[in-house]
């Protein structure tokens, strides 16, 4: 397990010295739902994550009953967690932060969010 660990350190830090500026994570296995008891819910998959110098983008598609009284909300201070940290989201692609928002006709709705740059792994690793 060490040697894996050291191993996926290193591979980080050639790819940091080498100038690599952007790691992608596609397909993460993170979801989340929330069911009414009525078979519907909101569904919130996460497609994708860039992890840049200057920013963090976590993608999303949001998916949900297409019925007009249902909406879903994300609130200006959204944040990701990292040990004690939080980054707060600087701003959203998609939708309108505070706003009630609606999926499209097909029930489903891509959103961007933009946060501040997350630590590396090789700094994060340092600080434990």
């Amino acid at each position: 397990m060490k040697r894996t660990i050291l191993t996926f350190v290193l591979v980080v830090a050639a790819m940091m010295a080498m100038g690599q500026t952007k790691v992608v994570w596609e397909k993460p296995t993170t979801e989340f739902r929330s069911h009414n008891g009525t078979g519907t819910g909101l569904f919130l998959d996460v497609t994708r994550v860039e992890l840049m110098d200057m920013e963090t983008l976590v993608y999303i598609t949001v998916m949900q009953t297409p019925i007009p009284d249902y909406w879903f909300l994300f609130a200006s201070d959204t944040y990701l967690k990292v040990g004690n940290n939080r980054y707060t989201v600087l701003s959203a692609d998609g939708i309108e932060l505070n706003k009630q928002e609606r999926t499209n006709k097909d029930g489903k709705r891509d959103v961007v969010f933009h946060f501040p740059p997350l630590p590396t792994v090789l700094s994060f690793l340092l600080e434990k």
